[in-house]
This record gives structure tokens, C-alpha cells and sequence, in this order.
């Protein structure tokens, strides 16, 4: 259904075992042929032998002294790991989600970052949350973020909750381990929601497949269309980040691009919404002549990549073609 939107087939491309996760995930998610057990094994030897080895110390990924850095920290390294494919089969995916939640739950249900007091956020809440569903972890926590996320569900559709107000509160957090005065702006009506947090909580809220979600789902992607949030170049957020929603890119931490945002419309009732137009006729005039995507962006969030042809990024869009296609049946077939 999916090859009327493609220039070429780039299956081929994406499998062919340069990218182990791309392989991987292209196989368990469009091939359902495929040997599951020895794909995930496969997955396992290539990317323990030649990428997370270094970054794996007593069965706990990353730096666990400074968990919440980029690139480096337990949190990044654990959503990485889930991102590319590793779920609870693997003791490592176990031991970490366990050693963050030993280190940033919150009594309320929330994940904070490593400051003191811990205040949770809800970007970093929901990225969390939506990754320890993917990878099956079992955990009363989970439910308890659930609770949280849709607890803290602003009035226009939102998320925000975030300690930080601009680039001293992010130094102080860093330098002094002490969260900012951002929070105070929770309850203040007449302040915008944020578009990260938003998309990160509509995203983890998803991953439950919990059909009692569907409503304060639709209602953060209402936020998201009326707010013209998928036709923004450029946008600095409270907490300092610089989102640059029409670069292509692949995100991984608090961080918003237009592919992954589409994905979420599409799994629901809001799929095609006028709004949608624009933002997917610019994903797909960037489409190759190779039936690929490339990568535009590595900012602050993202996963690094060089920048050109990438299978993660053209694997992330046929994702969002295929629900779009079905999406299409579904309304053609009604």
C-alpha cells in the first residue's frame, strides 16, 4: 500500500546489515516472515561487539554519574538502546530501568531529572514511560507515570511542567544540581503548553495501546494542530532547546520533528485534518530519487548521524506512510 508514495523500494537499502537496527527493525516491523528470536540475537552480537560495549558498566548503560547528559548519561543510553531495538530479553535493559527508576522516580509518579529536590518533568516523564513500554518492562512504576501524565494534562490539550525558565535555570541545574523557578508557570492559564512535552506525553500515552488514553491523546494533537506547531522553522523553548520542527531528524530525547508527530496523528481520528497537509507534502517533496530520506538535523536530542542518506530516519517515514495507508483503506472501504 505504501509504494504509491516511494520513488523506489529502499527495503533493500535499509537491510542490507550496515545499520543493525534498521535491519532489525525493518524486519520484526514490515516482514512478519522473519526468524524474531535470531533477529534479535543478531541485533544483540553486532551492536553489544561494536557500539554500547564501552558504554556498559555492571550491566547499567552510560554514565550513571551524570544521567541526564546527552550523548553520554544512563537516560540517553537506555532510550537508545530501546530505540534501536532492545527490549527486556536483555538483562542490561532490565538492570537500567531499574537503576532510573531507583535514581529519578518521583513519589508522585513522575521522572525528574538528577536535581535536588527532584522535581518531574514531562518530557523526561513520558520519553521514559514510553520507553520501558517498548522494551516490556514490568513495573507498577509504569502505571504510576501513566497516572501522572494524564494527571498533569493542562486545559487547551498541553503539556508543560517543566522547572526550567531559561538558560540560568539549565546552568544551575547543571552547575548546582538545583531545579529552577519554571514550575511556578504550571498553573498559569494564559501561558502556552510546550510542544516536546506534548508530543513526548501524547507519545507515551499511545504506547500503552490503553484505549481509555484516546481522549487526552486527540486532545494534545488538537494542541499541536491549532497551534501550528508541524509549520514552525525554528522555536526556543523554555528550557533553552532550539526545535527546528522542518529539518528532518530522529528524536530521541525531549526533542520534536514533524515525521514522528505525524506518526501520532495518524493513529487516530485526527489524520486527516486540513493542518496535516502542509507538513506531509514537505516530508515528501525531501524524498530521493532512492525512495530514501536524509538527514538534515543532529541538534541537541536528536540521534547523531551524519548528515545524508539515513536508513533510522527512512525507516521512521515509512512508518508514518503505512498508517496513513491505512488509514486511507479504512475511510475507502467505509
Amino acid at each position: 500500500m505504501i509504494s504509491r508514495y516511494l520513488n523506489a523500494d529502499p527495503f533493500p537499502w535499509i537491510t542490507d546489515g550496515s545499520d543493525p537496527a534498521s535491519t532489525y527493525l525493518a524486519h520484526i516491523e514490515f516482514n512478519e516472515v522473519c526468524d524474531t528470536g535470531k533477529a534479535y540475537t543478531d541485533l544483540e552480537n553486532s551492536l553489544l561487539n561494536n557500539f554500547f560495549k564501552n558504554n556498559l558498566k555492571q550491566n547499567i548503560l552510560g554514565d550513571k554519574n551524570n544521567l541526564d547528559l546527552i550523548n553520554r548519561g544512563t537516560v540517553w543510553f537506555f532510550l537508545l538502546a530501546v530505540e534501536y531495538g532492545f527490549d527486556s530479553r536483555t538483562r542490561f535493559i532490565n538492570d537500567t530501568a531499574r537503576f532510573i527508576m531507583d535514581k529519578l522516580f518521583t513519589v508522585d509518579g513522575g521522572y525528574s531529572l538528577s536535581i535536588t529536590p527532584g522535581i518531574p518533568l514531562a518530557c523526561r516523564t513520558a520519553d521514559l514511560t514510553r520507553a520501558m513500554l517498548r522494551a516490556g518492562i514490568n513495573s507498577n512504576e509504569i502505571l504510576l507515570s501513566l497516572d501522572w501524565i494524564t494527571a498533569h494534562q493542562r486545559h487547551d490539550g498541553s503539556w508543560l511542567h517543566c522547572p526550567f525558565n531559561g538558560f540560568c535555570d539549565v546552568m544551575k541545574m547543571f552547575l548546582l544540581k538545583k531545579p529552577g523557578s519554571g514550575i511556578k508557570r504550571e498553573s498559569d492559564a494564559t501561558i502556552s503548553g510546550c510542544p516536546v512535552a506534548t508530543l513526548s506525553c501524547v507519545r507515551a500515552l499511545s504506547a500503552s495501546g490503553n484505549s481509555a488514553y484516546s481522549d487526552s491523546i486527540e486532545a494534545g494533537i488538537k494542541f499541536l494542530l491549532q497551534n501550528q506547531f508541524l509549520t514552525l522553522t525554528s522555536r526556543v523553548l523554555y528550557c533553552g532547546l532550539n526545535i527546528q520542527p522542518q529539518k528532518n531528524g530522529y528524536p530521541l530525547m525531549a526533542q520534536f520533528d514533524l515525521v514522528t508527530a505525524l506518526i501520532e496523528i495518524f493513529k487516530t481520528r485526527l489524520w486527516n485534518d486540513p493542518a496535516c497537509a502542509v507538513p506531509f507534502n514537505n516530508i515528501m517533496k525531501k524524498q530521493t530519487a532512492n525512495g530514501t530520506w536524509k538527514m538534515e538535523i543532529d541538534s541537541r536530542g536528536m540521534i547523531n548521524a551524519r548528515k545524508g542518506e539515513n536508513r533510522l530516519l527512512t525507516l521512521n517515514v515509512l512508518r508514518m506512510l503505512r498508517l496513513l495507508s491505512e488509514k486511507e483503506c479504512q475511510f475507502e472501504k467505509a
